[in-house]
């Protein structure tokens, strides 16, 4: 067969699945189209891979990472094999939740104050707007110290020499 019009998205795009809908080759190369193929090219990725093979219209693909573009081809096959690729669909998955913050850096500002920092993580499509430090004496007693957009605080009223736990 010829080759397809490209696939599209349909509704809006979710953090880790896209849906597309595509239409029939013009070109049927005089045997009816039996099964489609989508291939699916991603952030980072050098090769495209199959991600749907069958005679249905529409597919959703999932296992996708959220904030990122992919690139979408399709093929149509029919008695004599599979036709080209066409033209590619660019659609991007939706935001996600931000990734986990990596350990927090501590430093003493006197013997009962600590200063506590943290980077940005990847926010995976979206700003990161928010953050909550948890603090403790002990891993199963931590509790909410902190909630709000800055990349530090400041912890106060600690025992000298006691260790703590915390995490953002």
């Amino acid at each position: 067969p010829g080759p397809c019009p490209p696939p599209r998205l349909v509704g809006r795009a979710k953090a880790r699945e896209l849906q597309l809908r595509w239409g029939s080759p013009q070109v049927d190369g005089g045997s009816p189209v039996s099964c489609y193929s989508v291939e699916v090219c991603g952030p980072q990725a050098e090769e495209s891979r199959e991600v749907y093979q069958g005679a249905e219209l529409e597919c959703t693909v999932g296992s996708l990472l959220p904030g990122r573009a992919y690139s979408f081809r399709l093929k149509a096959a029919n008695r004599a094999g599979f036709g080209p690729l066409s033209e590619p669909c660019e659609a991007t998955t939706g935001p996600g939740a931000p990734e986990p913050c990596k350990a927090p850096s501590t430093t003493c500002k006197s013997p009962s104050c600590v200063v506590v920092s943290w980077e940005v993580p990847p926010g995976n499509g979206a700003p990161v707007m928010d953050y909550r430090l948890e603090w403790g004496a002990a891993e199963g007693t931590m509790a909410v110290s902190y909630s709000g957009p800055a990349l530090s605080t400041e912890v106060k009223g600690l025992l000298p020499a006691t260790s703590y736990y915390c995490r953002v």
